[in-house]
């Protein structure tokens, strides 16, 4: 074999031990459900890394038009939203422009452009904070 073959082989057997470690490093960190492979909303969602405690939870009522009203609790790394038709828990990660919170196929962004809201495949652009009282439910 010649010495090209042979760092090939040394970079393939690299790859497959630090899959592998990965792997073994994710074992219990999350599993993934059938629910979430068909993007339906899940109950107990893989916890992401834990974010710094909010100062103060907070209730906030957004008004999406497209008549979409719905209310958000927010804890220290979960948004709780009251929608019309469902209550849904939501999981925050912190993005480089807001913060996301996240279950499955609904989230909701708050960042500086504004406040994005996505129901399955239907994303709502112009959610607007019409109420926000200190502390929460």
């Amino acid at each position: 074999m010649n010495d090209r073959g042979r760092i090939m082989r040394r970079i393939m057997a690299g790859g497959l031990a630090c899959t592998a470690a990965l792997a073994i490093g994710c074992a219990g960190a999350g599993t993934t459900t059938s629910a979430a492979r068909s993007g339906e909303i899940m109950t107990e969602p893989p916890r992401p890394p834990r974010l710094a405690p909010i100062a103060e939870p907070r209730t906030s009522v957004y008004d999406c038009g497209e008549g979409l009203r719905f209310t958000a609790y927010f804890h220290a790394d979960t948004a709780e939203l009251i929608l019309p038709d469902s209550t849904v828990i939501l999981w925050a990660s912190m993005t480089p422009a807001g913060t996301r919170y996240i279950n499955g196929n609904t989230s909701l962004w708050i960042n500086r452009d504004g406040t994005f809201l996505t129901i399955g495949g239907a994303t709502y652009r112009n959610c607007r904070e019409t109420e926000m009282i200190r502390g929460s439910r």
